[in-house]
């Protein structure tokens, strides 16, 4: 799922948060036109079920009223569990530490200062200095690749010994930070989430609440089998909004707006991205996407330092700054 639209946290932040963020990561579907929403139409590969609806018989939406009874196709609940396991784009929310996140921009300002730093005390140097700098340096040529080459493979290391094995699909990942750190930014992401939704939430005697309710139950009881859903506990809060959204948190609170609900022909569609969703907190792709970011973040500062200090001019450094951005993008 494309999550470029909005700026947030783990899966979304309020709009005090959003300051800190670069980067949005977290959902904003398009049912008909996303990446989710294809991959379920043509792939059983994901936490699914079927209902005794046939497929070809779709409604225009699946609307439900706060007090009306459920559309016909949610009467028959003989599910047939379909039950297999397919990742996809890690996509989804990628938390990262505050601390982290308050000082990024201290960060990246004080390699632009170093680096220009450095750039003007060169030029401040007299010639015949500059040229006893360049004379030790061809001097040393071999102790410097030795040292560059140091940095490089202690690099190395330090990303092997930190790749651990993803539940389920058994690959490896980086993971930079303890996995404490992320159940209290999740934590802290739901408070957040539930303070400015309170307003919102619909009780659980909604019949929208009730449809939810139900596609997870029969995800999670399908999928028990998996130590990673049955150490979860799934809670649902089904959220008044006309925006089409649904996202899990990676503690396991679950987060569908009312606009999704309108926006989907009929249970087959809400089953394959809730469990889209679902899998993405199963497999911790938020872990894995902040400890990568992390990462990247931290060779990028390496780079900005080395681009103010290289270039001439500062209006090519700004240009050279930006070209780094969008590869690092």
């Amino acid at each position: 799922l494309s999550g470029n639209t909005i700026n947030c946290f783990l899966t979304g932040s309020p709009d005090s948060y959003r300051n800190f963020i670069s980067k949005g990561l977290r959902c904003l579907l398009n049912v008909p036109n996303t990446e989710a929403y294809k991959n379920a139409r043509h792939s059983s590969g994901r936490f699914c079920f079927q209902s005794s609806q046939p497929l070809g018989e779709k409604n225009t939406s699946l609307h439900i009223s706060s007090v009306g009874q459920l559309p016909c196709h949610f009467s028959a609940w003989n599910i047939q569990i379909i039950r297999s396991f397919r990742t996809s784009p890690s996509f989804q929310a990628a938390p990262v530490p505050l601390f982290w996140i308050i000082v990024k921009p201290a960060q990246k300002l004080f390699a632009i200062i170093l680096g220009r730093s450095i750039r003007n005390w060169w030029k401040a140097l007299p010639p015949n200095k500059r040229e006893l700098f360049k004379e030790s340096a061809r001097k040393n040529k071999w102790k410097i690749l030795l040292s560059v080459s140091s940095v490089g493979v202690l690099f190395v290391v330090f990303y092997f010994t930190h790749l651990e094995e993803t539940p389920i699909t058994g690959r490896a990942r980086l993971l930079v930070f303890g996995k404490e750190h992320f159940r209290e930014l999740s934590q802290m992401e739901y408070d957040m989430w539930m303070e400015e939704f309170k307003s919102k939430m619909l009780p659980e005697t909604d019949a929208r609440y009730q449809v939810v309710e139900r596609v997870v139950g029969h995800l999670s009881e399908s999928n028990k089998d998996i130590p990673q859903v049955l150490a979860l506990k799934w809670v649902i809060h089904v959220v008044d909004e006309p925006g089409v959204n649904a996202f899990v948190l990676p503690n396991g609170q679950v987060f569908v707006f009312t606009g999704l609900l309108n926006a989907v022909s009929d249970i087959h569609q809400l089953s394959f991205i809730l469990g889209h969703e679902i899998a993405h907190a199963v497999l911790e792709h938020a872990v894995k996407k902040a400890s990568l970011v992390h990462f990247l973040d931290f060779l990028s500062l390496i780079f900005l330092t080395m681009i103010w200090a290289i270039c001439p001019r500062d209006s090519l450094a700004v240009v050279g700054q930006w070209i780094q951005s969008k590869l690092q993008e």
